[in-house]
């Protein structure tokens, strides 16, 4: 919960989204942002932040507690496999497809990842799938065309993904280094400007109070001499000045 809220905190998510929607329209490649723990981040309106999640994902795996029970395995699995510091992950999920993800990190510390999928290698086993719908109880026919609508991709092609995730991951990191220095920077701005009123206030309270009084207010050095001055009228009994008394016991 603590990564959770220090990352949806710093980062303009709205913003993300855009790049994520420019770059599947431009690749095709489904993006999504998971947390260590394996929880997808979610937006303001409670949506998934990411672009191009597979149909049978959101209508199937995702939508039948015990598939997204394989969900939630898989992406843990990844999660653990960026915590011990691999620089990428590629897995193929308990529900038969492939993801990839890369590490978000701030400090040295794992943040978030990036996951690209799902995905195949191959041209889906057809009667693998058809399984999938009988044990969780899926529309075989519309189940089969959800699978039949997920890409395949070479490993050439997983390849070029990862070096461009890695190269969005390092943004994003920069991105909370940089947002996290501005809000620091704020909250110093926000303490001396506090300081700075008070003290203008003490000052404006010291100054009525010194114009109010009959008497003159003076200080007195380590040897007991006059050492300053402040009155509205004069200084001495006889008239003297600050500097005609200045270092006299």
């Amino acid at each position: 919960m603590e990564n959770k809220h220090f990352f949806t905190s710093v980062i303009n998510l709205d913003h993300l989204q855009q790049m994520f929607d420019s770059f599947h329209r431009l690749t095709n490649v489904p993006l999504s942002l998971v947390l260590p723990d394996g929880e997808v981040v979610l937006k303001r309106n409670k949506t998934y932040l990411g672009a191009g999640w597979q149909r049978a994902c959101t209508d199937f795996h995702r939508k039948c507690h015990t598939s997204a029970q394989n969900c939630n395995v898989s992406d843990t699995y990844l999660s653990r496999q960026l915590v011990e510091g691999e620089n990428y992950a590629l897995y193929k999920c308990l529900n038969g497809m492939f993801d990839a993800a890369v590490p978000i990190k701030y400090n040295n510390h794992l943040i978030a990842n990036l996951f690209a999928g799902q995905f195949f290698l191959k041209k889906p086993n057809e009667q693998f799938f058809r399984q999938n719908a009988k044990r969780y109880g899926y529309d075989e026919e519309e189940y089969l065309k959800a699978i039949n609508e997920v890409e395949v991709f070479s490993m050439n092609k997983i390849n070029d993904i990862i070096s461009y995730l890695s190269a969005i991951a390092l943004l994003i990191g920069d991105w909370l280094v940089e947002s996290d220095v501005a809000k620091k920077d704020s909250e110093a701005n926000r303490i001396a400007n506090e300081i700075v009123n008070k003290s203008e206030k003490t000052n404006e309270i010291i100054a009525s109070t010194i114009l109010s009084l009959d008497s003159f207010v003076y200080s007195l050095d380590n040897n007991g001499c006059f050492e300053n001055f402040i009155s509205p009228f004069r200084v001495g009994f006889f008239g003297e000045t600050a500097m005609d008394l200045q270092g006299i016991h």
